[in-house]
């Protein structure tokens, strides 16, 4: 099983609605340094006028886990989500190279950190928080079987 978190860029506004409701779930409110594993990108017609900020995240399509040579990447058996182990993680950056929506940060130790579904929201039956909170439907999720 393969699950994908995907974004409508025609529905979403770029609100910031998810990245608030991706920090409320990951961290404490007091925490500092506090980051959201959504981006706004500014998105540009063909002639390079902006038209729109729309958020993305990470879809976990799974690239980046053959970039990935210390297994820190893995697709989770029970989820279908692409998650990451920080103890793996020795700080290369191959994943990020291979990313297509360029969606892996890194914390102050070089250690990998990306989205990671609100997995553990998924195993209680929830929807992840970006999705749940984005009013205009513009984030789903999607299950490959």
């Amino acid at each position: 099983m393969k699950r994908r978190i995907n974004t409508d860029t025609e529905k979403c506004v770029g609100c910031l609605a998810c990245m608030t409701a991706c920090i409320a779930a990951h961290h404490d409110c007091s925490e500092e340094g506090a980051r959201s594993f959504r981006i706004i990108k500014k998105t540009k017609d063909q002639t390079g006028t902006f038209q729109k900020n729309v958020c993305l995240s990470c879809t976990h399509c799974g690239a980046c886990i053959s970039a990935c040579t210390t297994g820190a990447l893995y697709r989770d058996r029970e989820t279908g989500l692409v998650l990451s182990d920080k103890r793996l993680c020795v700080g290369c950056q191959r994943c990020s190279l291979v990313c297509p929506q360029a969606v892996i940060f890194y914390d102050e130790n070089g250690k990998i950190e990306k989205c990671d579904g609100c997995v553990n929201r998924i195993r209680e039956g929830r929807t992840p928080a970006c999705i749940q909170t984005c009013y205009l439907k513009a984030i789903t999720m999607t299950t490959d079987i």
